[in-house]
């Protein structure tokens, strides 16, 4: 079974140089929980 978290998050996202964030990141993009607006802003 799959563990739920609940999600606070802002309205925009930064980059990050961290590791750890940038990974966290990543994952929440493929879950389809995040999704990119714009490349560079």
């Amino acid at each position: 079974m799959e563990k739920i978290t609940p999600l606070h998050l802002q309205e925009i996202l930064f980059a990050t140089s961290d590791k750890a964030g940038s990974a966290r990141l990543t994952a929440l993009s493929k879950a389809g929980k995040i999704r990119k607006i714009a490349q560079k802003i």
